[in-house]
């Protein structure tokens, strides 16, 4: 999911994420989705975290 998150902020942006366009991209039913999210907002701010957080700690590796 995180992935998929990713590829469409690259791709189309930020205000094209949608539970709906995350799941189909992630391959996934967007039920999973809510099984572990209470809502799209929770898994795009959970997901942008960890994007952040990822490309922070690449580049403390890189320097």
């Amino acid at each position: 999911m995180i992935d998929a998150i990713g590829k469409i902020i690259r791709e189309e942006g930020y205000l094209n994420l949608g539970v709906n366009k995350i799941a189909k991209v992630a391959g996934i039913h967007k039920k999973l989705i809510y099984r572990y999210f209470d809502n799209a907002d929770n898994l795009i701010e959970t997901s942008t975290y960890l994007l952040t957080q990822v490309r922070r700690i690449a580049r403390l590796s890189v320097a």
